[in-house]
Formats: C-alpha cells, structure tokens, sequence
C-alpha cells in the first residue's frame, strides 16, 4: 500500500469513492450532485469510431481514432468471373487532445476538525460537484460544436416548409410544430441520416409532452403517438437554454462525431514530487469522459490542506471521410 506525503493513501482513495457512491445512493442527497447532461447521452448511441490507446511516448495527449471506410463499393452489371473490387479501409487519424475544462476546489483541516463531517466526506463531496460543473460545462462545448460542424444538407426542392440556408434547414416560427416532423424525416433520410438519433431543448417539447399524457391526441388533431415514436428526441432543457441553442434540434447519423476522453494515470494514485498526487476515474455523469483528479497536500499548523483541480481532458471529433462529402451526418433544424 502506498503513501503519498504522508498524508494520501490508496485505503484514503477508496473510502473517499465508497462515500461518493453512498451520496449518490441517497435520494435526498443526490439532488445536490444530479448533473443535466440528457444532450451527451446521444453520444454513445452514434459513436461507431475505435479509440485507440494514449501514445505514451507523446506527452501530448495523442491518439489514433479509426472509423470503418466501405465508402468505394459500387453496383454495375455483372462480369464472368469477376471477383474483388476496392480495398475496405479505415479513415484512421492521429489527434491530439488538446481541450480540457477543470474545476478546482480545496479543503483545509481546520473546517472539519470541529464538526461532524470527516475530510473525506467533504473531498467526496468536492469532487462530486467538480464532476457535475464539469460535466455540464461539456455538453454546452458539446452543443457549440455541432452547431460550428453542422453539415449542409441535400434535400432543397423549393416548396416545403423549411429552407437550407448555409448548414441550416430553417423553418418558420408558425411551422416549427408537431406537424413539422414528416418534414425533418424526409432531410434526414435524403441525407441516409437515421431519424432516432434527436436531440432539442424547449424546441417541441410542449407538444411531444402533450402527445404522451393525452394518449395521443393534440389540440387541432395535427399529430399522433406514431408520429412521435417514429422520431424519438432527448430533451436537455437545462442546457440548449444555457447554451443559448432553444430554437433548434440537432439530428446526428451514425459515425457522425466522436468524444475521446484520456488521463496518463490510472485508477491508483501517483505522485507527483513530494506533495502531489493524481488519479483518473470515470465520470459519473457524461458518458465516456475521464476525471483527472490532482491533490497539492501541504501542512498548517499540524493539519492537512487539500488543494484539488478536477480536470477532464477532451475533443470532439467530426468523422473526417463520410461517404457524402456534402453532409457530414450532423444536420440543424433552426426556428426563425
């Protein structure tokens, strides 16, 4: 078992994750930890990348990432014999991850020493929190990202209810309704773009709420429970809000983006010089972000100071070589 300054161990470590995890457990306490991260759930469900390892002789934070690449099969009349055709690849890239947000707090002996709380409830709680800002911090980056990489989309014939404008498909404030989903299926599918992959804030939220509790019917009978199962939406009201994105939904293909999240230290602590300790661990709250956690220890007067920095090291990745160099497989219905 080691010891780091005297003062941090891997038992410390251990019991200050089992307090964090009876937090979560407690419905009443929880509510202080509950990060808003329903848009980064979208995530996982359309990643179909490898992430390769951190390339340890690179302090840099280098990765490789491979897609699969089937993009050069054809269809044409058959030949006698013919067999073979283009080589299957993958669209492989080295990136670096060059991004990362942090949130730092510290803890210093002499706040506990006099109450019932032990120092490590209290780091428990800390890094809970870190975690939570840190992870809401992402998915507004997130929405940022997929409104700067929107792709164009194809479907503009002129006589529909919305209109591509840039990596926009604008449609009226007075169309932007139930009735409007026929529409954004048929972009999506011109686009070969999945329809259950949507993500919005306050954008149809009322209406897809009013389907669910009124079995099915809506006011002026513009739409049914089958309209809405057949397009499937995540609502993150919390964070399109903030993020200033409540007048559009995001629709993502599969493949259409990446998130690698990496630390060069493992689940045990490491030191850092004399004083410093470090450790990685998942993050509770957005799926597949990795917490870098650091501890500064130093003494005052006979007690011990903490002095913390969360830090989650990150990138966003647009799959770099789709089929369709015109649509990337991120497409933007915007309110205007």
């Amino acid at each position: 078992m080691s010891t780091t300054a005297g003062a941090f161990s891997e038992t410390t470590l251990l019991n200050i994750r089992a307090m964090a995890k009876a937090r979560m457990m407690d419905e009443r306490t929880k509510l202080n930890f509950v990060a808003q991260t329903e848009a980064a759930q979208i995530i996982p469900k359309v990643m179909t990348a490898n992430l390769g390892e951190l390339k340890r002789s690179d302090k840099n934070y280098t990765i490789e990432i491979s897609w699969p690449n089937n993009c050069a099969i054809v269809s044409g009349e058959c030949e006698p014999c013919a067999t073979g055709g283009p080589q299957l690849s993958t669209n492989t890239q080295t990136y670096s991850l060059t991004h990362c947000v942090s949130a730092p707090f510290s803890h210093s002996g002499h706040v506990t020493i006099d109450n019932d709380f032990s120092a490590q409830e209290i780091i428990a709680d800390g890094i809970l929190s870190a975690d939570k800002v840190n992870s809401e911090n992402l998915v507004h980056i997130f929405l940022d990202f997929l409104n700067t990489n929107a792709g164009v989309a194809n479907w503009n014939p002129g006589g529909e209810i919305g209109t591509v404008v840039g990596n926009q498909v604008q449609i009226t404030a007075a169309n932007f309704n139930i009735a409007a989903v026929g529409y954004m299926m048929k972009v999506l599918q011109y686009d070969r773009i999945a329809v259950n992959n949507n993500i919005s804030g306050n954008q149809l939220f009322n209406a897809y709420q009013n389907v669910n509790f009124t079995n099915g019917i809506i006011p002026a009978g513009v739409g049914t429970t089958e309209r809405v199962n057949t397009f499937p939406i995540l609502f993150d009201l919390f964070n399109f809000n903030a993020a200033g994105y409540n007048d559009r939904i995001f629709s993502l293909g599969m493949g259409s983006i990446a998130f690698v999240s990496k630390s060069y230290y493992g689940m045990t602590p490491t030191s850092v010089g004399s004083d410093t300790v470090v450790w990685s661990e998942p993050s509770r709250f957005f799926p597949g972000a990795v917490l870098e956690i650091w501890d500064h220890i130093s003494c005052d007067e006979d007690l011990i100071n903490h002095d913390f920095n969360v830090k989650i090291r990150y990138e966003f990745i647009v799959n770099p070589a789709g089929c369709d160099e015109d649509s990337n497989g991120i497409i933007q219905f915007v309110q205007v």
